[in-house]
């Protein structure tokens, strides 16, 4: 079972690792359908549109908020049922305002390892008997042991023969939060390995080296160097037509053995959550090499185990956050809002993803243009081309 991490606030407990993704990204920078695939970036994250629904729970005399996937997909031009978007006016009944449920708005999942460690607890079912897979094998669960942070863990005894270090899991960011980590990663690899600063001097032909920006000559800044990386360009010596290539260097020129960038992947890093609300902010507390993190622990003087052990082939295998957050179908939304405007026949469809009706219209008939969520800013971080 996937687990959603969340950022402590003010001091964090313990590190997690970034894990590389590849997710085609849908949209273009102005937020227009990309058709062609082959000209989709590679994301190391994965962005689903979600609603946030408010709903009054009589039981606890409070107000509750569900996260709810949007299920429109993002072809403008042919929109997919989503009861969200349907009830709040955005689809094909303008006239429907629910203000209880907010417009789709991007949230980025980022495959990450939570370095933590963890007890392989017996899944049981309502009798209290452990569960068997389909397969015919025990099913257990990964609880986090809470003696580090508690000095009390239930699952604790004296041998603890089922204690085990790291889990797979992901990060859910917002918007805002998602330019705070892209910012953080684009810091890191701004640094060189030895410690200095990379500079780039030269952006060339991935084929033939022909210099095509003199970026230390031109004394560009790195908004005016961005825009030649992120996208494609025909050289003039050979005529190839592809991304260009960075030439970079390092500030320590005498002690530097040669320029290399740090990276922010697959290693284990400390981040903090400062403020509330719109106003708060992601912000790294400490980054580590994998040799030189401690995995915690008491080890009475003895020599912690590496990090390396513990990293096996298993834990680094990422799950598919396509998969996991996949906009529920008509249905599932219904049971969530209590409501379905759709008819029979497109209520029982499945949606996940993006199956379903084509929208209505036709821009030389004069139709009105559906309206599509759109992102107030797009979220930064690497991307290549798929």
């Amino acid at each position: 079972m996937y687990q959603v991490w969340y950022i402590p606030k003010n001091e964090p407990t313990y590190a997690i690792m970034l894990m590389p993704g590849e997710y085609p990204e849908m949209l273009d920078v102005d937020g227009n359908f990309i058709e062609n695939p082959d000209e989709r970036l590679l994301m190391p994250y994965h962005t689903q549109m979600a609603h946030k629904f408010k709903t009054y729970n009589k039981k606890r005399n409070k107000d509750m908020y569900f996260t709810v996937g949007c299920s429109a997909g993002p072809d403008t031009y042919h929109r997919q049922p989503c009861i969200g978007c349907e009830l709040r006016g955005d689809g094909d009944n303008p006239e429907a305002q629910n203000e209880s449920i907010s417009v789709a708005r991007p949230l980025t999942y980022w495959n990450i390892i939570i370095l933590s460690w963890y007890h392989r607890v017996a899944a049981m079912d309502k009798e209290g008997k452990q569960i068997i897979s389909k397969k015919g094998e025990p099913v257990f669960n990964l609880r986090e042991c809470t003696w580090d942070k508690d000095g009390k863990c239930e699952h604790c005894d004296d041998d603890n023969q089922d204690l085990i270090f790291g889990k797979r899991g992901f990060l859910e960011l917002g918007s805002n939060h998602t330019q705070h980590l892209s910012t953080i990663i684009e810091d890191i690899e701004a640094r060189c390995v030895c410690g200095g600063d990379i500079k780039i001097k030269e952006l060339v032909c991935a084929k033939c080296k022909a210099v095509a920006i003199d970026v230390a000559a031109e004394r560009l800044k790195q908004d005016e160097i961005d825009p030649w990386l992120a996208s494609q360009h025909q050289c003039s010596e050979c005529g190839h037509d592809g991304f260009l290539e960075e030439v970079i260097g390092c500030s320590n020129k005498k002690t530097c053995g040669g320029a290399e960038r740090q990276s922010a992947w697959e290693r284990p890093i400390m981040l903090k959550k400062t403020g509330d609300g719109t106003a708060s902010a992601i912000k790294e507390h400490r980054v580590y090499t994998v040799d030189d993190y401690i995995i915690p622990g008491d080890y009475d003087g003895a020599e912690p185990p590496p990090l390396t052990d513990w990293l096996t082939e298993e834990l680094l295998k990422p799950d598919d956050a396509v998969v996991f957050f996949a906009p529920p179908g008509v249905d599932a939304q219904a049971d969530t809002y209590g409501d379905n405007p759709f008819s029979a026949s497109s209520a029982k469809k499945d949606t996940m993803p993006y199956a379903g009706k084509k929208a209505d219209f036709n821009e030389e008939q004069g139709g009105k243009k559906p309206k599509q969520p759109r992102l107030t800013s797009k979220p930064g971080g690497p991307r290549r081309r798929v």
